[in-house]
């Protein structure tokens, strides 16, 4: 008996997919902690893919082979954000070069969800988005309880150093750390004429040298460090000489 066309077609695929595959290798954003953890539009969520009934067991030796395939799931935790698919999708396929993940019946996952722009979690499981039990605990603890970085400013706590019609500045003064290469301070910038109003910086002063190289630098969509956080990757990670603005911070860091 010959080979149903779809069958074929199916074997050609796969053929294709293993000759292909020493010329595409799986490329993932990884995300840390505190992104996954404070990040709008990110979720994390541990579940189990259940068994299959006697009924889905029967009906997979008649189904013709695919790519992937739909897996009941029971969502277990929501460490952040809500799960509500009572399915996922996931690879049937052996190899992972295009970041594709087979998944067992029975297995817990820890999955990093994204929402789509109707706002709903994607349930499509990848290499990309399952993460570990250690990495899902510790996204839980940041966001129950944020670090520094993430929490909202008082500014009535922290030492004005400036104020225009458009921009005022703040520094936690009473909160500097030091270590042996020097002296961190946190830094708030309010400005009415962006689209993130509040910056958060942390910069490292080091006062036998008067050089700063910033650590840390989060938007936030309200003031004093409130709304939305937008992270930034690109900011300057060299030391620089202290300008006339940082110099001021002199008597609060040395």
């Amino acid at each position: 008996m010959g080979m149903s066309m779809s069958l074929q077609r199916f074997i050609i695929s796969v053929c294709i997919s293993l000759l292909a595959s020493s010329a595409w290798a799986c490329s993932c954003e990884m995300r840390n902690i505190d992104e996954v953890a404070h990040s709008k539009g990110i979720g994390l969520t541990k579940l189990k893919v259940n068994l299959p009934s006697i009924t889905e067991r029967v009906r997979s030796f008649f189904e013709i082979p695919t790519f992937a395939r739909s897996y009941s799931i029971t969502v277990l935790e929501d460490y952040k954000g809500a799960f509500t698919a009572s399915n996922i999708t996931a690879s049937t396929m052996g190899g992972e070069t295009d970041c594709s993940r087979r998944v067992s019946y029975g297995e817990i996952l820890y999955i990093i969800t994204h929402n789509s722009s109707e706002g709903y979690p994607s349930n499509k499981i990848s290499v990309c988005n399952i993460t570990s039990e250690q990495f899902a605990a510790a996204v839980k603890k940041e966001h129950e309880n944020p670090s520094d970085a993430y929490k909202s400013v008082d500014i009535s706590k922290w030492t004005q150093l400036s104020k225009s019609s458009i921009q005022s500045f703040y520094a936690d003064t009473k909160n500097v750390t030091k270590d042996t290469h020097g002296s961190y301070i946190w830094i708030l910038m309010n400005d009415k004429s962006t689209k993130y109003k509040s910056q958060k910086t942390q910069i490292k002063i080091s006062c036998k040298e008067k050089m700063y190289i910033v650590s840390s630098e989060l938007m936030f969509s309200e003031f004093n460090a409130n709304g939305d956080i937008g992270f930034t990757k690109n900011y300057s990670q060299k030391w620089l000489p202290l300008d006339n603005f940082y110099s001021k911070l002199i008597k609060f860091t040395c």
